[in-house]
């Protein structure tokens, strides 16, 4: 059974079978290896004009093994960096049958730009394996680039069919990998496992999560996923922050699908949790699964519960904080200035982050927003500013009849509006507003130009620019109960536009 006796018991959660394995104990035995990835010059030039391909070379480990390799650079937007730079690698053996790299056949040298403390994902796993669920192992090691010292990177396990035999319980089943923003309705690739190639495991979770009668999509949700595993990986990454994460996302995590095709899902890519200790616990769920499970109201009782039930792992936030001191204890020969100050940092942002976590557990839950026949008034709810740029106006103007003005200023691409949340269970809604614009010229050829009022990750079809009064409707729909965020905005060059108060509605379709 998953579901274990957290009050006295949590920390007995961490999987034995990684305790065990010699892998595991080469990650945990404190060692940091010095690395030297060797490409030919052909090799090289490869990677500057095709860095997702694979080339072929070297890795030798200062007393250790040399092994016959391949190598490709990894990274998204924001932690990719080129050849000549600092890079992400992915390694994968490529010697004898019985080669590996102290159990590996595949792994990750991930360069940490994205974490200037190089202990996050470290971290996060750790925090998982302490709930309980799979999650990969993590070590660091000195990296040389042929004669180019590289500096310290975080070594990871990589997904494949022996991180689903150490972690998973065995390989018959079938690991996909969630890509970048990937849904379980999207073609996602098949990282391993020795399952069926129908893809019928991820294609009846997908249509489970696509039924409509909310009874009938609960039997079929629970017919392929371990919802009790789910509930511990959803609260796991609101607690620690994985904003970039799927829960909150969806973007960077890996589904295993067991020989019951019975989905799990495993974290990757967790660099950059810990960061907004405020961040909330119970507002947003972007991942599909995730709504789904949020919009059930056992299972939101049940999540609620489990994120109390896990809250010892956090508060008091003492043995996390000794998890960092360790870890800084082991990089201290490495450590610069800038380095040794970021895990002071990380140290306070935990304790802020149980502080946060123990006053939210308690906190009663929100009630949905409730729309009628209708609709709404919107203009007493509590509207926050975003801008985007440095010279943007946005003001609110009260007087005889309260108003919201936004103002382009000298920058170019102003880009400014007002925001507020709202809690909606499903439905379709339509967030309505007139608005006064002035000499308003939109820029740029993406959606959203102009003035105008959607939800946050919405697009507005019409481009609205120019002198005259307008009565805006956006429409939407909501399939499961979800936090969403009304916005009034401008996206302009110049020009001015108004919003009356007392036109904000929200009116149910």
């Amino acid at each position: 059974m998953h579901r274990l006796p957290y009050a006295c018991a949590l920390f007995a959660a961490i999987a034995t079978a990684p305790a065990q394995d010699p892998t595991a104990a080469w990650f945990a035995n404190g060692a940091i290896p010095e690395l030297q990835l060797v490409l030919a010059d052909d090799a090289i030039a490869s990677l500057r004009q095709e860095p997702r391909k694979y080339v072929r070379g070297e890795l030798r480990e200062t007393g250790g093994a040399t092994l016959r390799v391949s190598v490709k650079l990894k990274g998204s937007a924001g932690s990719f960096r080129d050849v000549d730079d600092r890079p992400g690698f992915t390694v994968e053996v490529r010697g004898p049958g019985d080669s590996d790299f102290h159990g590996l056949v595949k792994f990750y040298l991930n360069n940490g730009v994205q974490d200037e403390t190089l202990l996050q994902e470290g971290l996060a796993y750790e925090v998982f394996r302490r709930a309980g669920l799979a999650a990969p192992l993590v070590t660091h090691a000195r990296v040389f680039l042929g004669d180019r010292d590289l500096g310290l990177y975080v070594l990871k396990e990589g997904y494949d069919e022996r991180f689903a035999a150490r972690h998973l319980g065995g390989v018959d089943g079938n690991l996909y990998d969630g890509g970048t923003n990937g849904e379980v309705h999207d073609d996602l690739e098949r990282d391993a496992g020795k399952g069926p190639l129908d893809r019928a495991d991820l294609e009846a979770l997908a249509a489970a999560c696509a039924v409509r009668d909310a009874a009938a999509r609960k039997r079929a949700v629970e017919a392929c996923l371990d919802v009790d595993r789910f509930l511990s990986f959803m609260a796991v990454e609101v607690m620690i922050c994985h904003w970039d994460g799927y829960t909150q996302n969806p973007n960077n995590y890996r589904i295993w699908f067991d020989r019951e095709r019975r989905a799990t899902f495993v974290p990757h890519g967790a660099d950059q949790v810990f960061e907004d200790p405020h961040a909330g616990v119970f507002e947003k769920f972007a991942g599909r699964v995730a709504q789904v499970v949020w919009s059930d109201a056992e299972w939101r009782a049940a999540f609620r519960k489990r994120v109390k039930e896990l809250l010892p792992l956090f508060d008091p936030p003492d043995p996390l904080i000794a998890w960092v001191r360790a870890e800084a204890t082991r990089l201290r020969p490495f450590a610069t200035p800038e380095l040794a100050k970021s895990w002071r940092g990380l140290e306070r942002r935990i304790a802020e982050r149980a502080r946060h976590l123990a006053e939210a557990v308690d906190r009663p839950e929100p009630k949905p927003f409730v729309v009628g026949a209708g609709g709404v008034a919107l203009g007493e709810l509590p509207w926050r500013v975003e801008t985007q740029c440095d010279d943007v106006v946005t003001e609110r103007l009260d007087g005889k009849e309260p108003r919201f003005r936004i103002a382009a200023g000298g920058c170019g691409q102003c880009v400014g509006s007002f925001r507020t949340k709202v809690l909606l269970p499903a439905g379709r809604y339509e967030l309505r507003a007139d608005m006064t614009m002035a000499g308003v010229v939109a820029f740029g050829d993406e959606g959203n130009r102009g003035a105008g009022v959607r939800i946050s990750g919405g697009q507005r079809r019409q481009v609205y620019q120019g002198t005259g009064e307008r009565a805006l409707a956006f429409a939407f729909e909501v399939e499961a109960l979800r936090e969403v965020v009304l916005v009034v905005e401008l996206r302009a060059v110049k020009g001015e536009v108004v919003f009356p108060l007392s036109s904000l509605r929200l009116v149910a379709r």
